[in-house]
């Protein structure tokens, strides 16, 4: 009976649930596939074209000092052994020093140095001279003898190429804009790859003679693979570069680096007098050998006051950094060890720093790597402009209404055409401003200031009610020993001047035919001080050159570079328009 009564009751309760019961639907998968497909079309067509120009122009700076030793005879010797022991440090630095007597010797690079064109047997080393004219020329020194084979200005193939891409000549606006693009090339990377699917077969699926559209599609798809871990490497590498670029307008770039190295004890220069000779460059890099013998020794660094190591740097076994990652400071009329800095005893952040631009440029295994990493740049900026072709046919050709990606692409594109358009302008005056000045400076005086003689020069053009760069010229053989030196004009202001012991300089305004005051301070504290009248003599100024003083191959590089990319663009472009008339 009770069992009999239970049924209606379960019956319906069972109706009564399904009456109320709502059917909710299963969310959506999100499909990231087709997310990363749509990021990665929408930053090739929106940002491709400056992609394409920066990483074209990093792929020739990475042979771009080699071009320099290919284009410039001066930059090749006759064949030697090759044996860097007998490099004759001393000769270069004698010879140099007359063949520029005025000038100040800042540094020589030897064959295969960071950055400079592997040494064959067959390279110069190369000196930086300051010279009183206010430029800085490249010297071309046998390393074996020490003969001056030639100079040039220091605008050359490899300076055009490292600032175009570093900043497009443009500032810091420019190396802002260059830096941002390695995350757009660092997305473009990891979009391309993830949407992909079965990439192995994708390594061999070119097609040379299916459609137009399938051709470039199947050849951005191999070339992206291909050069997929190339490109990874230059996009986190270019982002490193951001984050020094960032450091740096903070004014926190030490961070990065190393810990600075030990310099000179200066309370015990006293000893030395007043004007103590230095030891010869070979003296220096045999007392290097000798601390640090796996050195292999790529640049030297003389003293320019006795308070400034003596700076030699090298390779220590570890490829993949900068030369100065392994260094030595020497005491400058001692010749003593002050401190040594080995790449293997780096910390993880300052051994990414020295390691970066041999990476990005890929001179860490010498001239194969150098060109490997130039036909996979070759590769990686082609396959840019490829696939910006394909994302257009294929947004063009979609069926009802052109895709979404389209959206913004013609004023992205018109956006980066008038800005590469300035920035042609604006790396012509950059070029430009490396012509060589014409003028040496003018002697105004003369001095006899304690134990020292001194030669007093205004730069050219001398302004004197302006503030003129005056300079300090003291004569004699050997290094000047003071503390202090400073001009003194006859209202009473006091300028201290600064630079090179031998040559220091400052920012003065005087009056000519009012007497003026060299007053120097020497490691004893006591103080020499002389007057002199400044007289100004009338001088024709010579104009200076419109174009950089350089080799003439340069320039056909640099006009060669710009057709090249000029003309990759344009061809871009009448390919991108063809498509659009065919489709209406």
């Amino acid at each position: 009976m009770d069992e009999n009564r239970s049924h209606p009751v379960r019956c319906q309760h069972i109706q009564t649930e399904e009456l109320f019961s709502i059917e909710v639907p299963s969310p959506r998968r999100l499909n990231w596939r087709k997310v990363f497909f749509e990021l990665h079309g929408w930053l090739g067509l929106n940002l491709g074209l400056i992609l394409f120009v920066v990483c074209l122009s990093g792929t020739f700076a990475t042979l771009s000092d080699e071009m320099d030793a290919l284009i410039d005879p001066a930059r090749s010797i006759d064949t030697h052994t090759g044996n860097k022991s007998e490099y004759d440090w001393t000769a270069m630095t004698l010879n140099l020093e007359s063949s520029f007597p005025d000038g100040v010797v800042q540094t020589i690079y030897a064959p295969g140095a960071s950055g400079r064109p592997s040494d064959l047997g067959r390279t110069t080393a190369l000196a930086f001279v300051a010279v009183p004219s206010g430029e800085t020329r490249k010297v071309s020194v046998d390393p074996y003898t020490g003969e001056v084979l030639g100079h040039t200005g220091f605008f050359n193939t490899e300076r055009f190429f490292r600032t175009f891409h570093r900043r497009l000549f443009d500032g810091g606006r420019g190396i802002l804009i260059v830096t941002l693009t390695s995350f757009f090339l660092l997305a473009s990377a990891i979009t391309g790859f993830a949407f992909y699917g079965g990439w192995l077969r994708q390594l061999r699926t070119l097609k040379l003679f299916g459609t137009r559209r399938r051709r470039w599609s199947d050849l951005h798809k191999v070339a992206g693979i291909w050069g997929l871990p190339f490109t990874l490497i230059i996009a986190i590498t270019g982002v490193y570069y951001f984050v020094e670029v960032s450091y740096q307008r903070m004014d926190a770039y030490e961070q990065l680096l190393s810990p600075p190295m030990a310099q000179v004890d200066i309370s015990g220069l006293a000893e030395f007098g007043p004007q103590p000779e230095l030891l010869t460059p070979n003296r220096y890099i045999q007392l290097a050998r000798e601390t640090f013998p796996q050195l292999d020794i790529r640049t030297l660094r003389m003293s320019h006051s006795p308070s400034q190591a003596v700076y030699v740097d090298g390779r220590g076994g570890d490829p993949f950094t900068r030369d100065r990652a392994d260094k030595i400071h020497l005491h400058p009329l001692t010749g003593e060890i002050i401190d040594v800095q080995k790449s293997s005893d780096l910390g993880l952040v300052p051994y990414m720093t020295e390691a970066v631009d041999p990476i990005h440029f890929g001179y860490f295994g010498g001239l194969t790597t150098q060109l490997i990493w130039f036909i996979l740049g070759l590769l990686l900026s082609f396959s840019i402009l490829s696939g910006m072709y394909v994302w257009v046919v294929r947004s063009l050709a979609a069926r009802t209404r052109p895709s979404s990606l389209l959206r913004g692409a013609p004023v992205s594109v018109a956006v980066t055409i008038t800005y590469l358009a300035l920035a042609g302008f604006s790396t012509a005056n950059g070029i430009r401003a490396y012509s060589s000045p014409v003028n040496e400076p003018i002697r105004i005086g003369s001095v006899e200031v304690g134990p020292w003689s001194a030669r007093v020069d205004c730069s050219v053009p001398c302004r004197p009610a302006e503030g003129a760069r005056v300079t300090a010229r003291f004569l004699g053989s050997g290094l000047p020993n003071y503390e202090r030196a400073e001009f003194v004009t006859e209202q009473g202001s006091v300028l201290r001047l600064t630079g090179p012991a031998w040559k220091p300089r400052t920012e003065l305004e005087f009056t000519p035919g009012e007497k003026s005051v060299l007053r120097v301070t020497d490691r004893t504290g006591h103080v020499y001080q002389a007057a002199f009248t400044p007289n100004i003599e009338r001088v024709d100024l010579g104009e200076p050159a419109m174009w950089p003083d350089t080799a003439q191959g340069v320039w056909w590089i640099v006009i060669g570079f710009g057709i090249l990319m000029v003309g990759s663009i344009v061809v871009w472009l009448s390919m991108i328009l063809r498509v659009a008339r065919e489709r209406s």
